[in-house]
């Protein structure tokens, strides 16, 4: 699909189209990918948000992890990634090299504490991680838990590769 202004207009409605358009500029949006069958963007407001917008379907699809995604269709971050993908096209936007420096930063602080919370989930009982479950399960948005599920799991695959190169190694 082509990407221009009358796309971005066609495909989002309001509010998400002007709530993106305030944030659709080089010091919040940083386009990793833009095609035209998807856009692959980083978009920071108070966090930082990784999102892909799907060009293949009618109307676009997307996928980002904010709240909104979860209760409309498009959110102002896919907004804002179509809108910075739009003028991309037409030479009126750069991504910042400013924001791709805060933007590292910020996924190094997110690894890291994704290292400590795998070291405490290590360390808890089978109990208390069925508790933390449970709790997530009760209090917290659907993607909160999908995202405690997914790094379960990568403990458990993280565990099983630990478990293979200790292996490996005794046997050198």
């Amino acid at each position: 699909m082509e990407i221009n202004k009358h796309k971005v207009e066609e495909y989002i409605s309001q509010p998400a189209l002007s709530q993106g358009a305030e944030l659709a500029a080089p010091e919040n949006v940083y386009l990793v990918l833009v095609d035209d069958t998807q856009i692959q963007a980083k978009v920071v407001t108070f966090q930082l948000y990784d999102l892909v917008v799907d060009l293949k379907t009618k109307p676009i699809s997307g996928l980002c992890a904010c709240n909104g995604f979860y209760k409309k269709t498009i959110c102002r971050h896919i907004a804002a990634a179509f809108l910075a993908a739009s003028n991309y096209k037409t030479g009126s936007f750069q991504n910042s090299e400013k924001l791709l420096a805060y933007i590292k930063s910020i996924e190094a602080a997110e690894k890291k504490q994704e290292q400590e919370d795998r070291i405490m989930l290590e360390l808890k009982s089978k109990q208390a991680i069925m508790d933390m479950y449970t709790s997530l399960r009760k209090n917290y948005p659907k993607y909160l838990f999908e995202k405690f599920l997914r790094d379960i799991e990568a403990m458990q695959n993280s565990h099983d590769t630990n478990t293979e190169h200790s292996n490996v190694n005794e046997t050198v």
